[in-house]
């Protein structure tokens, strides 16, 4: 890992661990309907951070009969540097 990639990590860690933290909060993982809420949240936390880091084709994807959801992107190029 470079050594701009691991000063920008240390930096950024008490953001980077309050917005996972927050992330593992929301009730994100169930069949049961009564979670849809915090599914749904959990899927616009998501996209909302993908489109923030660069992202620019980030989209939720409905999955049909199963009700499941998926946030997807395509990357077209090659990922960006940090301080670019």
């Amino acid at each position: 890992m470079s050594e701009a990639v691991i000063t920008h990590l240390i930096s950024q860690r008490n953001a980077i661990l309050e917005r996972l933290k927050g992330l593992l909060r929301m009730p994100s993982i169930s069949t049961d309907p009564q979670f849809g809420a915090g599914m749904r949240d959990a899927r616009e936390f998501l996209l909302g951070r993908l489109r923030d880091l660069g992202l620019k084709n980030v989209q939720a994807m409905d999955g049909g009969a199963s009700r499941s959801r998926a946030v997807i992107d395509k990357r077209r190029r090659a990922p960006f540097a940090v301080g670019s």
